[in-house]
């Protein structure tokens, strides 16, 4: 959890299963970009890295347009399939890869969190902190 990435390939990281702790751990390691899928309206959204919300479900997306990027929920709606929604999702991540900003962004939205392990809350939120400003710095800001 929130460990450096060094190699290439595919990464596990296990991680809380609550939303601001798992990406915040996504991002220290170095995540430029969250991809989150929801299927309830999950309100988060992250810095310094953007988070696309992915709406699983047409009923949600709708009644959280404002924050939602995607409507995945077109697949099982019959409107598109897999493969035309892989590549909406790729293209919407190129855009928000060159500078347009996610929904979350537009609505200033941009939680962390810290575990409750180690030896305290405190220490690991610190621990976490130290590494974020680390990843900062080396990385620049999104805003």
């Amino acid at each position: 959890y929130a460990e450096p990435i060094d190699q290439a390939g595919f990464v596990f990281m296990d991680s809380p299963g609550y939303d601001p702790v798992a990406t915040t751990g996504q991002i220290a390691s170095g995540a430029n970009l969250i991809c989150f899928t929801t299927g309830r309206g999950s309100m988060f959204g992250s810095k310094p890295a953007p988070t696309i919300k992915l709406a699983s479900n047409t009923p949600m997306f709708q009644r959280l347009e404002e924050d939602m990027d995607i409507n995945c929920g077109a697949v099982i709606d019959g409107e598109c399939d897999m493969a035309q929604m892989g590549q909406r999702i790729f293209e919407h991540l190129l855009r928000i890869a060159s500078g347009q900003r996610s929904k979350s962004e537009l609505l200033g939205l941009g939680d962390h969190g810290a575990p409750q392990q180690g030896d305290s809350q405190e220490q690991a939120g610190q621990e976490l902190r130290a590494f974020h400003l680390g990843f900062l710095e080396r990385n620049g800001t999104r805003d």
